[in-house]
């Protein structure tokens, strides 16, 4: 149950946030108020109570919930846009709808949120708890999801163009329809149960300077094939590199093997030179030896 004291309050955003700075010591404790249609925008909400508050239609623009309880909290239809989101619970929360656009939604836990339909553009949930949350026909575009647990979290018709899902943990997780064109999938941890074989995408990257196109059709492909194709053609890359490497190799060996033979070639050649020297040289001096004896007889 709410504390009516706090409840009175908050009908003066302006005068509560003020009571918050002054008295930081104080959690409020809103538990089950109804919220919906008013416009809190800009109010300062973090650690507080909110377990099954009423937010649906409110005006939630750029509202501090960090760290806040929302657990089974109705946001249905709510702007939340630029809200600060850090470490808030959201289990169960219903954000159907929500307008969630760069919010920073960073280690928050929405286990078994439902974000149908939710827009969620450029907005950060890194590392958030997202595990058995439904996002069927949600609009991630261009948001950050690094090391998020996705395990079990429904995909579905979902619009992730542009999403950086590096790190991720998505097994059990479900892409049906999804449009995955310019996912950044470094280092994220899927497996046979993870459903992606029904999707579209035009490229992707595995790192974020490394971009993979797919042939474009209007048509959903199996993702897991492309994945497949791409790590044998690379596979078979890394072994006519090997190969490569090798041929060089041999060639830069035997070039050198070359360059000694010829180099031992020339010094025999030397060496016969200067033999064949030192034989004309003796020649030479028994040729006088016998001169000089003949004339002497």
């Amino acid at each position: 149950m709410a504390n009516l004291n706090h409840l009175s309050l908050i009908e003066d955003i302006e005068l509560w946030n003020e009571w918050r700075l002054r008295h930081p010591e104080i959690l409020p404790d809103l538990t089950g108020a109804d919220f919906s249609n008013y416009n809190l925008q800009g109010i300062n909400l973090s650690d507080v109570n909110l377990n099954g508050v009423n937010f649906s239609n409110a005006n939630l623009i750029e509202v501090n919930f960090t760290k806040a309880n929302l657990h089974r909290a109705n946001l249905s239809s709510a702007n939340i846009r630029r809200a600060n989101c850090y470490k808030t619970c959201l289990t169960e929360a219903n954000l159907n709808k929500a307008y969630l656009a760069e919010t920073d939604l960073s280690m928050a836990n929405l286990h078994s949120a439902n974000l149908c339909e939710a827009n969620l553009t450029e907005s950060y949930l890194i590392k958030a708890n997202l595990k058995n949350a439904n996002l069927i026909g949600a609009d991630l575009t261009g948001a950050t999801l690094t090391e998020a647990q996705l395990i079990g979290t429904n995909f579905n018709q979902a619009n992730l163009t542009e999403v950086d899902l590096s790190g991720v943990l998505a097994v059990y997780a479900q892409f049906f329809e999804a449009i995955l064109t310019g996912i950044n999938i470094e280092g994220w941890v899927i497996d046979e149960t993870t459903k992606v074989n029904h999707v579209f995408c035009n490229y992707f990257y595995i790192k974020p300077c490394e971009k993979k196109i797919l042939p474009h059709s209007k048509i959903p492909i199996n993702f897991n094939e492309e994945l497949n194709k791409i790590a044998e053609h690379d596979f078979v890359f890394s072994e006519s590199e090997i190969i490569t490497e090798k041929i060089s190799t041999k060639i830069f060996n035997d070039e050198i093997i070359n360059q000694e033979y010829e180099a031992e070639l020339q010094r025999l050649i030397w060496e016969k030179e200067s033999i064949e020297n030192k034989i004309a040289e003796l020649e030479s001096k028994l040729f006088k030896k016998k001169l000089n004896y003949l004339v002497n007889i």
